[in-house]
């Protein structure tokens, strides 16, 4: 399944729960994204998690 193409209301209900809560799991999984990228030396750029932005020549976004 694409998620990308999906809103919080559609994930809220393919997964079962509340908006608010599918807000909550993609915020907390783009920090654990922007942390595991920035522990491998990539370097995110501040306000950014990089969840959706491609990576560039020279691991950095």
């Amino acid at each position: 399944m694409l998620w990308e193409d999906l809103d919080h209301g559609e994930i809220a209900r393919v997964l079962g729960c509340s908006r608010g809560a599918v807000h909550v799991r993609l915020h907390r999984a783009r920090k654990r994204l922007a942390r595991t990228l920035a522990d491998a030396g990539v370097e995110v750029p501040p306000g950014r998690s990089g969840a959706t932005a491609p990576l560039t020549e020279g691991r950095s976004l």
